[in-house]
């Protein structure tokens, strides 16, 4: 994503075009990377069972363990925070583009893909292929997830100018306001992170529990994932 300025904590829009390495500074291309990894390590695994190792082998090895483990933690932290991006895209960021006139970012195709595509595949995931299980106590790992980013956009402050003028990705970040403002905020992210996960942990379980077959499910998934897109103004 490209963006024309970033927020100041001085309430100035500075000229700074966020492309390349740099549009890796958002919340949504790190849970894009962390879905694509998750996607990456379940699929490494399937291949080397498929291929290498006899479903009846125990015990498993040791390097498969670590695998199936990181291919599952990941899985879990990233398909709730793919619910995150979309609903804020669809319900906030797009309406307040429209009304600038401006959506131009959220209708390309890498725009769409990141903020559409995200929550569609892991249902779909989820919910009819892989039928990867949803677990509340995994919930800490998301925490944590939402935890390292807030700490990284902090540490980028004085990074983005040569001038070393404090710049945030996004405004309630904003270190510089009251620090009422800020721990309100950063409560309201926990409960937005914790919410979520709930949430998409129990659309799955909804799924499992019906379970009406593969094109009952189908219809299913497309419903719910219907409530957090939008493809066009």
């Amino acid at each position: 994503m490209i963006v024309p300025y970033l927020e100041s904590s001085k309430l100035r829009k500075l000229p700074i075009t966020l492309d390349g390495v740099r549009s890796q500074c958002f919340f949504t291309a790190w849970s894009w990377n962390l879905l694509g990894l998750a996607f990456a390590l379940n699929g490494s695994v399937t291949l080397l069972i498929a291929y290498n190792h006899s479903d009846n082998e125990i015990p498993v090895p040791a390097y498969l363990q670590n695998l199936i483990r990181c291919a599952l933690l990941t899985f879990e932290i990233s398909a709730p925070t793919s619910m995150i991006v979309s609903s804020i895209t669809r319900y906030i960021l797009w309406p307040q583009s429209l009304k600038k006139g401006d959506t131009i970012a959220f209708r390309r195709v890498v725009g769409l893909l990141q903020h559409n595509g995200n929550v569609i595949i892991s249902f779909v995931e989820a919910g009819i292929l892989g039928r990867i299980p949803m677990r509340l106590d995994y919930l800490p790992l998301a925490v944590l997830f939402g935890c390292v980013y807030t700490l990284h956009t902090w540490n980028m402050t004085h990074r983005w100018l040569e001038s070393k003028d404090p710049q945030f990705v996004y405004f309630f970040f904003d270190t510089t306001l009251d620090k009422k403002i800020v721990v309100f905020v950063l409560a309201a992210l926990l409960f937005i992170m914790i919410l979520f996960h709930c949430m998409f942990f129990s659309v799955i379980a909804l799924i499992n529990h019906l379970d009406g077959g593969a094109l009952f499910n189908t219809f299913l998934v497309a419903g719910v994932a219907s409530c957090f897109c939008r493809f066009r103004d």
